[in-house]
Protein backbone atom coordinates (compact mmCIF):
# COMPACT_ATOMS: atom_id res chain seq x y z
CA UNK A 1 0.00 0.00 0.00
CA UNK A 2 1.33 3.33 -0.82
CA UNK A 3 2.35 5.74 2.15
CA UNK A 4 0.21 6.53 4.22
CA UNK A 5 -1.11 10.82 4.84
CA UNK A 6 -0.80 9.50 8.66
CA UNK A 7 1.84 7.31 8.54
CA UNK A 8 4.63 9.10 8.86
CA UNK A 9 5.79 8.45 12.33
CA UNK A 10 5.40 4.33 11.65
CA UNK A 11 8.29 2.50 9.96
CA UNK A 12 6.73 -0.61 9.38
CA UNK A 13 3.39 -1.49 7.22
CA UNK A 14 -0.01 -1.76 8.57
CA UNK A 15 -0.94 -5.57 9.91
CA UNK A 16 -3.23 -6.97 6.58
CA UNK A 17 -5.97 -7.73 8.96
CA UNK A 18 -6.03 -4.15 10.22
CA UNK A 19 -5.60 -2.80 6.32
CA UNK A 20 -9.34 -4.87 5.40
CA UNK A 21 -10.77 -3.77 8.90
CA UNK A 22 -10.75 -0.05 8.29
CA UNK A 23 -10.83 0.43 4.45
CA UNK A 24 -13.45 2.39 3.11
CA UNK A 25 -12.04 2.90 -0.69
CA UNK A 26 -14.70 -0.28 -1.95
CA UNK A 27 -17.56 2.43 -0.09
CA UNK A 28 -16.58 5.64 -0.96
CA UNK A 29 -15.45 4.93 -4.44
CA UNK A 30 -19.26 5.81 -5.01
CA UNK A 31 -18.40 9.21 -4.05
CA UNK A 32 -15.46 10.14 -6.96
CA UNK A 33 -17.48 11.42 -9.19
CA UNK A 34 -18.51 14.10 -6.26
CA UNK A 35 -14.97 14.81 -4.59
CA UNK A 36 -13.99 15.68 -8.04
CA UNK A 37 -16.47 18.42 -8.16
CA UNK A 38 -15.85 19.63 -5.33
CA UNK A 39 -12.37 19.92 -6.04
CA UNK A 40 -12.70 21.46 -8.88
CA UNK A 41 -14.82 23.77 -7.02
CA UNK A 42 -12.00 24.40 -4.41
CA UNK A 43 -9.19 24.64 -6.82
CA UNK A 44 -11.09 27.70 -8.87
CA UNK A 45 -11.75 29.01 -5.46
CA UNK A 46 -7.96 29.23 -4.87
CA UNK A 47 -7.45 30.70 -8.17
CA UNK A 48 -9.90 33.57 -7.68
CA UNK A 49 -8.78 34.59 -4.61
CA UNK A 50 -5.18 34.52 -5.73
CA UNK A 51 -4.02 32.19 -3.20
CA UNK A 52 -2.61 30.05 -6.01
CA UNK A 53 -1.78 31.88 -9.38
CA UNK A 54 -4.26 31.46 -12.11
CA UNK A 55 -2.89 29.38 -14.45
CA UNK A 56 -1.76 26.95 -12.10
CA UNK A 57 -5.71 26.90 -10.81
CA UNK A 58 -6.68 26.12 -14.41
CA UNK A 59 -3.97 23.39 -15.29
CA UNK A 60 -5.41 21.93 -11.53
CA UNK A 61 -9.02 21.99 -13.23
CA UNK A 62 -7.95 20.45 -16.29
CA UNK A 63 -6.56 17.55 -14.43
CA UNK A 64 -9.40 16.89 -12.38
CA UNK A 65 -12.10 17.61 -15.16
CA UNK A 66 -10.22 14.50 -17.36
CA UNK A 67 -10.53 12.48 -14.42
CA UNK A 68 -14.15 13.24 -14.16
CA UNK A 69 -14.77 12.33 -17.56
CA UNK A 70 -12.65 8.62 -16.52
CA UNK A 71 -15.63 8.40 -13.75
CA UNK A 72 -18.69 9.04 -16.01
CA UNK A 73 -17.39 6.50 -19.00
CA UNK A 74 -16.37 3.94 -16.18
CA UNK A 75 -12.55 4.20 -16.75
CA UNK A 76 -11.98 5.13 -13.25
CA UNK A 77 -10.89 2.32 -11.52
CA UNK A 78 -9.55 3.41 -8.17
CA UNK A 79 -6.47 1.45 -6.21
CA UNK A 80 -8.06 -1.23 -3.65
CA UNK A 81 -5.27 -0.59 -1.35
CA UNK A 82 -5.87 3.33 -1.79
CA UNK A 83 -6.31 4.93 1.58
CA UNK A 84 -9.72 6.81 0.53
CA UNK A 85 -11.39 8.13 -3.23
CA UNK A 86 -9.98 11.65 -2.16
CA UNK A 87 -6.23 10.58 -0.65
CA UNK A 88 -6.30 8.37 -4.68
CA UNK A 89 -7.65 11.12 -6.84
CA UNK A 90 -4.89 13.28 -5.49
CA UNK A 91 -2.73 10.08 -6.37
CA UNK A 92 -3.99 10.29 -9.87
CA UNK A 93 -3.33 14.31 -10.18
CA UNK A 94 0.26 13.42 -9.09
CA UNK A 95 0.95 10.29 -11.48
CA UNK A 96 -0.52 12.09 -14.97
CA UNK A 97 1.84 13.45 -17.36
CA UNK A 98 1.68 17.59 -16.76
CA UNK A 99 -0.55 17.30 -13.55
CA UNK A 100 0.32 18.94 -10.53
CA UNK A 101 0.38 16.70 -7.21
CA UNK A 102 -0.44 17.38 -3.72
CA UNK A 103 -3.67 18.10 -2.09
CA UNK A 104 -6.60 19.08 -4.21
CA UNK A 105 -3.85 18.42 -7.14
CA UNK A 106 -1.60 21.85 -5.68
CA UNK A 107 1.40 21.50 -4.73
CA UNK A 108 1.14 24.24 -1.93
CA UNK A 109 3.41 25.60 0.72
CA UNK A 110 0.86 25.60 3.61
CA UNK A 111 0.86 25.63 7.51
CA UNK A 112 -1.73 24.41 9.21
CA UNK A 113 -1.74 26.30 12.72
CA UNK A 114 -3.46 24.21 15.74
CA UNK A 115 -3.19 27.81 17.60
CA UNK A 116 -1.35 31.19 17.01
CA UNK A 117 2.04 30.58 18.17
CA UNK A 118 2.88 28.63 14.96
CA UNK A 119 1.76 30.94 12.47
CA UNK A 120 3.38 33.78 14.57
CA UNK A 121 6.48 31.86 14.24
CA UNK A 122 6.33 31.04 10.18
CA UNK A 123 5.69 35.34 10.16
CA UNK A 124 8.52 36.22 12.28
CA UNK A 125 11.07 33.61 10.58
CA UNK A 126 9.99 34.28 7.01
CA UNK A 127 9.04 30.93 6.06
CA UNK A 128 7.86 30.35 2.42
CA UNK A 129 4.61 29.13 2.66
CA UNK A 130 1.58 30.42 -0.04
CA UNK A 131 -1.14 30.92 2.74
CA UNK A 132 -2.04 29.87 6.42
CA UNK A 133 -4.85 27.52 7.56
CA UNK A 134 -6.02 29.06 10.85
CA UNK A 135 -8.00 27.30 13.47
CA UNK A 136 -10.34 29.32 15.23
CA UNK A 137 -9.76 26.95 18.41
CA UNK A 138 -6.58 25.90 20.09
CA UNK A 139 -7.54 21.53 19.71
CA UNK A 140 -4.29 20.49 20.57
CA UNK A 141 -4.22 21.39 24.75
CA UNK A 142 -3.38 18.72 27.10
CA UNK A 143 -5.58 18.05 29.90
CA UNK A 144 -3.66 19.89 32.65
CA UNK A 145 -3.82 22.80 30.49
CA UNK A 146 -7.56 22.66 30.83
CA UNK A 147 -7.68 21.84 34.44
CA UNK A 148 -5.73 25.07 35.11
CA UNK A 149 -8.19 26.99 33.13
CA UNK A 150 -11.36 25.56 33.87
CA UNK A 151 -11.02 23.31 37.04
CA UNK A 152 -10.66 19.81 37.72
CA UNK A 153 -14.58 18.90 36.61
CA UNK A 154 -13.79 19.59 33.07
CA UNK A 155 -17.39 18.75 30.40
CA UNK A 156 -17.38 15.64 28.36
CA UNK A 157 -16.22 15.43 24.76
CA UNK A 158 -14.03 17.80 23.24
CA UNK A 159 -13.67 21.64 24.49
CA UNK A 160 -14.03 24.61 22.58
CA UNK A 161 -12.78 27.90 24.37
CA UNK A 162 -14.75 31.18 23.23
CA UNK A 163 -11.37 33.09 24.51
CA UNK A 164 -9.80 31.37 22.01
CA UNK A 165 -11.41 33.04 18.47
CA UNK A 166 -10.25 36.28 19.40
CA UNK A 167 -5.90 35.40 19.37
CA UNK A 168 -6.41 33.69 16.48
CA UNK A 169 -8.38 36.60 14.71
CA UNK A 170 -5.76 38.87 15.42
CA UNK A 171 -2.95 36.87 14.17
CA UNK A 172 -4.72 36.85 11.50
CA UNK A 173 -5.28 40.12 10.47
CA UNK A 174 -1.58 40.74 11.36
CA UNK A 175 -0.11 38.43 8.58
CA UNK A 176 0.57 39.27 5.02
CA UNK A 177 -0.10 35.80 3.65
CA UNK A 178 -3.74 34.85 3.15
CA UNK A 179 -5.49 33.13 6.01
CA UNK A 180 -8.03 29.77 5.57
CA UNK A 181 -10.44 30.51 8.49
CA UNK A 182 -11.72 26.70 10.10
CA UNK A 183 -13.56 25.65 13.23
CA UNK A 184 -15.89 28.84 12.34
CA UNK A 185 -18.92 27.20 14.38
CA UNK A 186 -16.86 25.46 16.51
CA UNK A 187 -17.63 22.02 14.77
CA UNK A 188 -21.32 22.35 15.24
CA UNK A 189 -21.61 23.72 18.78
CA UNK A 190 -22.46 27.87 18.24
CA UNK A 191 -25.47 26.52 15.92
CA UNK A 192 -28.72 26.68 18.56
CA UNK A 193 -30.20 29.15 16.57
CA UNK A 194 -29.88 31.48 13.55
CA UNK A 195 -29.37 34.06 15.44
CA UNK A 196 -26.08 31.96 16.63
CA UNK A 197 -25.29 30.75 13.06
CA UNK A 198 -25.57 34.47 12.27
CA UNK A 199 -23.54 36.05 14.80
CA UNK A 200 -20.16 33.62 14.11
CA UNK A 201 -20.58 34.12 10.35
CA UNK A 202 -19.85 38.59 11.11
CA UNK A 203 -17.63 37.81 13.56
CA UNK A 204 -15.20 36.11 11.29
CA UNK A 205 -16.25 38.14 8.44
CA UNK A 206 -15.32 41.21 10.51
CA UNK A 207 -12.07 39.68 11.51
CA UNK A 208 -10.51 38.20 8.23
CA UNK A 209 -8.63 40.24 5.40
CA UNK A 210 -9.52 40.85 2.21
CA UNK A 211 -8.12 37.98 0.16
CA UNK A 212 -8.88 35.50 3.30
CA UNK A 213 -11.24 33.10 3.02
CA UNK A 214 -13.51 30.89 5.39
CA UNK A 215 -14.44 27.12 5.54
CA UNK A 216 -17.29 25.73 7.18
CA UNK A 217 -18.97 22.59 7.32
CA UNK A 218 -22.01 21.84 6.58
CA UNK A 219 -24.55 18.31 6.55
CA UNK A 220 -27.43 18.74 3.81
CA UNK A 221 -29.15 15.93 5.44
CA UNK A 222 -30.18 18.31 8.45
CA UNK A 223 -31.59 20.60 5.55
CA UNK A 224 -30.14 23.13 3.54
CA UNK A 225 -27.60 23.97 5.07
CA UNK A 226 -25.62 25.43 2.20
CA UNK A 227 -28.32 27.48 0.60
CA UNK A 228 -29.31 28.98 4.39
CA UNK A 229 -25.45 29.53 5.31
CA UNK A 230 -24.91 31.13 1.99
CA UNK A 231 -27.93 33.48 2.24
CA UNK A 232 -26.96 34.49 5.35
CA UNK A 233 -23.13 35.21 4.04
CA UNK A 234 -24.70 37.67 1.02
CA UNK A 235 -26.89 39.29 3.63
CA UNK A 236 -24.01 40.17 6.10
CA UNK A 237 -21.61 41.26 2.91
CA UNK A 238 -24.68 43.44 1.61
CA UNK A 239 -24.98 44.98 4.80
CA UNK A 240 -21.45 45.89 5.02
CA UNK A 241 -20.95 47.02 1.45
CA UNK A 242 -23.99 49.70 2.11
CA UNK A 243 -22.78 51.15 5.68
CA UNK A 244 -21.60 54.38 4.75
CA UNK A 245 -19.13 53.69 7.69
CA UNK A 246 -17.57 50.99 6.09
Amino acid sequence: MGRKMWGGRFGKPTDPAVERYTSSIAVDARLARHDVIGSIAHARMLGKRRIIPAAEAGRIVRGLERILRQIARGAFAPDPAAEDIHSEIESRLGVEPGWIEGRTGVRERRIAGPDESLVELAEEKGWDVDYFMCCLYYRTRNRDEYVKLLGSELPLGEIYLPSDPPRMFKVVQQTRKPCLVYKVLAAGRRIGNPSEVRRCFETALSNIKAGDALIVGMYQEFGDQVGENAAIVREICAARHSSPSR
